[in-house]
């Protein structure tokens, strides 16, 4: 009988599919392969752990070397930076050494180089460079008393780690101070000598003062009237030693002058000085702003009342402000300084008049009753001792309770 197709009665059943006559594993040699494995993995992670350990944890120190170019003046670097012999290498502290090397400003570099020196061991060479020191510092030209005020205006000292950009400005300092002083051509000339054999450096200053500048002539410029008077409160004399010192106190009384004469908004714009046969002539540059003319009225209207209203309006260094859109912010203003003087009722009202020449300011002020603290208490401060409070807060019975030293308006 033939054979059909697969599938079909009649057909062989193998003339469809592909016998496989591989050997088939069985049960003792899939237990053989797996004890092999076993074995294999074991003797890898035998081999491989001295190697995980020496990956982690850090070499020990076998030997720990310091080498300089300069004289070492500290034999306890390896305790600072952590290197002890026959110990393990810890990095932290001695990153923590080295900052502290470089913080106490004696080192001025340092290099931390590392050999393999056997298994799990290295050998550490520091090479530390230390900054030089002044070994001698000396002050020529000048007298004692004048070495007093150089050194301390130097900043520098017998036995400080020597640092060029510290002696720079330490001479710029001099050469200000003096300047100040009226020194204007004084010349102050540093040398510095630097010994490698000991790394020290020996600092000369020497100082030339040239003489003190003196006020020859005062003039005010950038206002036509007034000027005598101006010059009379700049308080700068014709002969007297000229200083920075002496500029300043000209500009406060200069301004504080333009604003008793009606010059509220007048500031003192520049100061310029030129060296003559004479001495300095120094010229006062202003801004004198519009004139104004002050209205006065008081409540009570007596003369106690009026100089006191003046002398919160022209008493300090700061002026008012004045604008016709603004007259609310000048009102707050002089009311402020009344109350930080006691007068916590204080009522001001003003009018500003910008048409006239001289514009004219029209104020009425009521200081009223001038009060004073009658009792303080400190409620839920019973455990704490009430005159130890007074004294941190300074409030005190029977004192003016003004807003200069407490927090007090009008409505409190």
């Amino acid at each position: 009988m033939d054979s059909g197709p697969p599938g079909l009665p009649g057909a062989d059943p193998s003339a469809g599919r592909q016998l496989d006559h591989r050997p088939q594993a069985t049960e003792a040699v899939l237990m053989y392969r797996r004890t092999v494995f076993v074995a294999l993995l074991a003797c890898l992670t035998a081999l491989l752990a001295p190697l995980r350990a020496a990956t982690l944890s850090p070499p020990i120190l076998r030997n720990v070397h310091i080498t300089s170019d300069t004289p070492l003046r500290r034999t306890d670097l390896p305790k600072v930076l952590g290197l002890v012999r026959g110990r393990p290498l810890d990095r932290h502290r001695l990153r923590q050494g080295i900052r502290a090397l470089y913080a106490g400003g004696e080192v001025e570099g340092l290099a931390v180089f590392s050999e393999p020196a056997g298994p799990g061991q290295i050998d550490v060479t520091v090479r530390i460079r230390f900054r030089a020191r002044i070994a001698h510092l000396r002050l020529r030209g000048i007298g004692l008393l004048w070495r007093s005020k150089v050194s301390s205006w130097l900043h520098i000292h017998k036995g400080d780690p020597f640092s060029a950009t510290a002696l720079e400005a330490g001479v710029r300092r001099v050469k200000r101070e003096l300047t100040d002083r009226g020194y204007l051509d004084a010349v102050v000339d540093p040398d510095a000598q630097y010994n490698r054999r000991d790394n020290t450096v020996d600092v000369t200053i020497t100082v030339h003062r040239n003489g003190v500048a003196r006020v020859g002539r005062v003039k005010i410029s950038g206002i036509d009237s007034h000027r005598e008077e101006l010059i009379e409160a700049s308080r700068l004399k014709v002969g007297s030693r000229f200083s920075i010192t002496r500029l300043d106190r000209a500009r406060e009384g200069v301004e504080a002058k333009l604003r008793e004469l009606g010059f509220w908004e007048g500031e003192v714009l520049d100061i310029d000085r030129s060296e003559t046969a004479n001495g300095l002539v120094v010229t006062i540059v202003v801004d004198p702003g519009p004139q104004y003319t002050l209205d006065l009225a008081t409540v009570p209207d007596d003369e106690a009342t009026r100089e006191l209203v003046l002398k919160v309006l022209f008493g300090g260094p700061d002026t008012m402000p004045l604008h016709p859109a603004q007259l609310g912010l000048t009102t707050d203003w002089i009311r402020t300084r009344l109350q930080r003087k006691g007068y916590l009722e204080a009522k001001v009202t003003a009018r500003l008049d910008r048409e006239t020449t001289p514009r004219r300011f029209a104020l009425r002020v009521e200081p009223g009753p001038r009060t004073r603290i009658e009792a303080v208490d400190f409620a839920g401060a019973g455990s704490i001792k009430h005159h130890a409070l007074e004294k941190v807060v300074r409030v005190h019975k029977g004192k003016v309770a003004g807003l200069l030293r407490q927090k007090v308006d009008a409505e409190t």
